[in-house]
């Protein structure tokens, strides 16, 4: 399984076309590609599970990694603008995406994997080990 994890930025038209092909290419080249803007998602147990799991085949594309904590981990990970994110997250939500994109981040949404961890029906290490399988 090959995981790119992706870190965000905002876009214009010029952009929304260099954001389609570049997204076009990460599902060509990873099974999964992850999105990632703060919160959560973009916490030091979130890669740890992803390097524990083997993630080989994925992206993780972020907006603010934290570069000299994150290289330790065994995974793919690529900094994004927050122009990037946003262009990325209007897209996603337009567009029918196949499955290997995931769009991660803290909105306050009921059934949500953060709403399970806020509510404490999950814990971190739960949620981050379904969303990787």
């Amino acid at each position: 399984m090959k995981i790119l994890l992706y870190f965000a930025k905002e876009i214009d038209m010029d952009n929304k076309r260099e954001t389609i092909e570049k997204l076009r290419c990460y599902i060509r080249e990873y099974d999964s590609v992850f999105v990632l803007k703060e919160g959560i998602w973009t916490g030091e147990k979130f890669f740890q599970t992803a390097s524990r799991q083997n993630v080989k085949s994925s992206l993780f594309l972020v907006t603010k990694p934290r570069a000299d904590i994150l290289q330790k981990y065994n995974v793919e990970i690529q900094e994004i603008s927050y122009e990037e994110y946003c262009n990325i997250e209007k897209l996603y939500y337009t567009y029918e995406f196949s499955d290997r994109i995931h769009l991660l981040a803290d909105h306050i949404q009921y059934g949500s994997l953060s709403n399970y961890i806020s509510g404490g029906l999950l814990t971190e290490e739960e949620a981050f080990g379904a969303l990787l399988l």
